[in-house]
């Protein structure tokens, strides 16, 4: 029969080997993840690593404190224990923890790829928005000019004159665009 001390390393042993089962698959996880952000796809990666980080933080929550419990009763114990069981109680203690900061571990890098992934989609929106700001002062001369030939006036001169209408379109794009250049901003 088992003493009490068996039974209950015993079954800090499994919780032990589960966390680091979780450890080695949230690491597993991690680890494609940061290949695809290096890759830059970045498109899926975001709820993934919330969710490793979600797992690990309640994982930290609920063994942590069961850690230092059990630290507390192998060192307050009324009846001294025997050497061999607090041996291996202390051993089962010490893997417990080593597994816990494993976890706090995993949460870092994940915190990490998280950072990581938020600058990479700063980035490609800046360079979209510049891009958008670009075309914008491109475009808004154009749509002056067609903007104003399109009013109900008879009387502009050149109104009824489409080859004009587009040179002048086509121009004041050109004109826009030597002015960008010249202000090196393209």
């Amino acid at each position: 029969a088992a003493s009490g001390i068996e039974l209950a390393t015993q079954l800090l042993d499994i919780r032990t080997a589960h966390i680091k089962k979780l450890a080695a698959e949230m690491t597993h996880q991690l680890h494609d993840i940061e290949d695809e952000i290096l890759a830059g796809n970045i498109r899926q990666q975001r709820e993934q690593l919330g969710r490793a980080r979600r797992l690990c933080a309640r994982l930290r929550r609920e063994y942590a404190p069961e850690r230092a419990d059990l630290g507390r009763v192998l060192h307050r114990s009324a009846q001294p224990l025997a050497e061999a069981d607090r041996g291996v109680l202390e051993s089962s203690i010490e893997n417990l923890a080593f597994a816990i900061e494993e976890i706090a571990e995993i949460y870092e890098r994940a915190k990490l790829l998280q950072e990581e992934l938020a600058s990479r989609l700063a980035e490609n929106t800046g360079r979209n928005l510049y891009v958008l700001s670009l075309l914008t002062a491109v475009l808004l001369p154009m749509t002056l000019v067609t903007g104003v030939f399109g009013m109900n006036v008879a009387h502009l001169p050149g109104a009824n004159s489409f080859p004009l209408v587009m040179l002048l379109i086509l121009a004041s794009g050109g004109i826009t665009l030597a002015l960008l250049f010249w202000r090196r901003l393209l």
